[in-house]
């Protein structure tokens, strides 16, 4: 623990204010009656009656310390006290017990807070990408009934080579990774459905080619981001959508010329 921030920094306790201002006080009277005799003319104090601690922190010079200060609770007034230098996860543990042995202290951490509603969330998330899978298969067997693992295997596959190549590389994964698999889901399937409708066609290809380069090159510059959910957003989906493009091409239908288009989805 390197340090904290609290209230009592700036302020000591009531009893001591109380008794810093009676001294202060009886000490101005001294000086003005000792001046006023001087001057030959009355003078009076300007310092006032004492103020309690809510009343000084609505002052401006004290709006540094306003966010510290949360009132009365429960009958007993209560701050917030910042813990400085706090790191590893063993010294957060020991501190929120040492917490629950004392009275009237409660031990918060807001990271660890919001990691779990992230952890929620990517839980979450995680079971809708599963179900967005299992509609898309199901919509596209409608229209090309037993070839329709063509069009969504290369993107299942994608996703799962990008999340391996994640954690090969040593990269946490968190609700931004799987919001971007879940915009690969949407993309892989588009390079997909283009190489059932066209099969060989180099136009096609060439059309697959261009949109990968510039979502890679529009999403995946984000892996350069020095911000942690931005990096890993842009590299999973730089990963993801080389895979895709990669497998693509693996899963097309080589059409028959002999066959007509119309029944160019037997294969």
């Amino acid at each position: 623990l390197q340090g904290y921030r609290a209230v009592s920094d700036w302020f000591p306790s009531a009893q001591q204010q109380r008794a810093d201002w009676q001294r202060a006080s009886r000490a101005e009277r001294v000086v003005l009656e000792r001046a006023a005799d001087i001057l030959q003319q009355p003078l009076t104090s300007a310092a006032g009656a004492f103020v309690e601690l809510p009343l000084q922190l609505d002052r401006p010079w004290s709006s540094a310390l306003q966010p510290l200060w949360l009132g009365e609770l429960e009958g007993r007034h209560a701050s917030v006290v910042l813990l400085q230098g706090l790191h590893a996860a063993s010294d957060l543990e020991a501190l929120a017990t040492l917490a629950r042995e004392l009275d009237g202290v409660r031990w918060i951490d807001r990271s660890a807070e919001i990691s779990r509603l992230l952890g929620h969330y990517r839980v979450l998330m995680g079971g809708l990408l599963l179900l967005g899978y299992a509609v898309v298969a199901a919509v596209l067997y409608q229209r090309y009934r037993r070839n329709a693992w063509r069009a969504v295997l290369p993107t299942a596959l994608a996703a799962l080579a990008s999340l391996a190549a994640l954690g090969w590389l040593g990269e946490p994964l968190h609700l931004f990774n799987v919001l971007a698999q879940m915009l690969l889901l949407g993309i892989g399937i588009d390079y997909g459905v283009f190489t059932l409708e066209h099969g060989d066609s180099p136009a096609s290809w060439l059309a697959v080619t261009l949109g990968a380069v510039s979502t890679a090159l529009a999403f995946g510059l984000l892996s350069l981001s020095a911000t942690p959910a931005l990096h890993g957003f842009g590299l999973s989906l730089l990963l993801g959508i080389a895979a895709v493009w990669s497998l693509t091409p693996l899963f097309r239908l080589h059409y028959n010329p002999s066959i007509p288009r119309s029944d160019a989805t037997q294969p």
